[in-house]
């Protein structure tokens, strides 16, 4: 008798727990309802709680200056806007903006999670990060070993040396950026690589719908970097992938990016360890496209660099870019690309019959070292077009 009632004491107490752990709520704003009067203040406190929480950030109070650090545990822990007030029971289709104008020269949020923390962004626009050309993560820098995830967030309009809207760098082998549905990276710049993002040894995934890279530069100020205008995907000690979708019907992927290498993206790796961009239809009506961007050297749409680098297409549209030498495409020696070669992965959707699948038009390259060339690739760059069964 008495195991029994110690284990619906344990179960209760669990109950009790649980309970507790996903009524952990704090919002920030001023009115009834609200229990913190800064960002700050309620992360913190949701730093400190046990299991899930929650951060909502209304609209009843307006948010600049902010340069504010999540030092995330273990736990699972949402920060989001959608609400006019603090009393508000749901949320609305209108994001909190959250900027980092007059504040000091930092990220909007700066943010550390160790293996198995997630944290979930949002509703939120996160604008006017101002980072100076030595620092990185304009809009977001995070670094650590766990899930960031944006769902119906713009990052627009932050500066930063590298990652002018966003900057990860895995710790680990579970790192991810996610870039969900309605999320938008554009209008950032980089002094040097990754104008919309800088992505270091991570898993990025961007195959919600409504996604998009757009008019974000990367700089390459007094000729340093300089690579990837609208993504920079970059291997050093850890392998870096990046999962790239249909994203919107009128901008598709990557549009009207700039950058000295890759204006689009650029695939780099420094060392030994695997790089790669993997483009795909997720809309079986929405090819993915990387249109209008443009590159001042080399790669107007793709540039890739090493031998371990690499650029697969399926599906896909390379339309409208520019560069002087590999308008559409720049292979440095030993990179490759294959477009429509391979079987498709698993979250892809195939071409829709009788529509044209895969496609390469309208480029240019202006006059250079070597003219003309829309795809280019140095010694020993391979190329494969066109699906080759086994």
């Amino acid at each position: 008798m008495k195991s029994i009632h110690m284990r619906l004491f344990a179960l209760a107490l669990f109950g009790l727990l649980a309970n507790s752990a996903q009524a952990a709520v704090y919002i920030v704003g001023t009115g009834a309802g609200c229990t913190h009067s800064t960002i700050q203040a309620a992360v913190n406190a949701a730093n400190n709680s046990f299991g899930i929480a929650t951060v909502r950030i209304t609209r009843s109070l307006g948010y600049s200056s902010q340069a504010i650090t999540v030092n995330g545990n273990t736990q699972e822990l949402t920060i989001e806007g959608g609400y006019a007030t603090c009393d508000q029971a749901s949320p609305d289709t209108t994001n909190t903006i959250v900027s980092g104008l007059g504040g000091a020269r930092a990220p909007v949020f700066n943010i550390t999670l160790p293996t198995g923390g997630v944290l979930r962004m949002r509703r939120l626009t996160i604008q006017d990060g101002d980072v100076d050309s030595s620092g990185t993560g304009g809009g977001i820098r995070y670094i650590g070993d766990g899930i960031l995830d944006l769902v119906d967030c713009l990052v627009t309009k932050n500066v930063a040396g590298s990652g002018g809207g966003i900057y990860v760098e895995g710790t680990g082998s579970n790192t991810e950026l996610i870039l969900n549905n309605n999320t938008v990276v554009g209008n950032n710049t980089a002094a040097y690589n990754g104008g919309g993002v800088f992505a270091r040894g991570v898993e990025m995934t961007m195959i919600g719908t409504n996604t998009s890279f757009l008019l974000n530069k990367a700089l390459g100020t007094g000729g340093t970097g300089g690579f990837g205008g609208g993504l920079f995907v970059f291997s050093s000690n850890l392998p870096s992938y990046a999962y790239v979708g249909s994203g919107t019907p009128i901008f598709g992927a990557f549009y009207g990016n700039t950058a000295l290498y890759g204006g689009g993206v650029a695939i780099v790796s420094s060392g030994t360890k695997k790089v790669e961009l993997q483009l795909y239809a997720t809309d079986a009506a929405l090819q993915p496209s990387i249109y209008g961007n443009s590159a001042s050297v080399a790669g107007g749409g793709i540039y890739v660099s090493t031998s371990n680098a690499k650029a697969r297409l399926w599906n896909a549209v390379l339309d409208g870019n520019d560069a002087p030498n590999g308008g559409a495409v720049y292979l440095a020696s030993g990179s490759g690309l294959e477009f429509d070669y391979d079987a498709l992965p698993a979250s892809a959707v195939p071409c829709t019959i009788g529509r044209d699948c895969g496609r390469i038009s309208n480029n240019t390259a202006a006059t250079g070292t070597n003219p003309g060339s829309i795809i280019y690739g140095e010694s020993d760059a391979v190329i494969h077009l066109g699906y080759l069964p086994t």
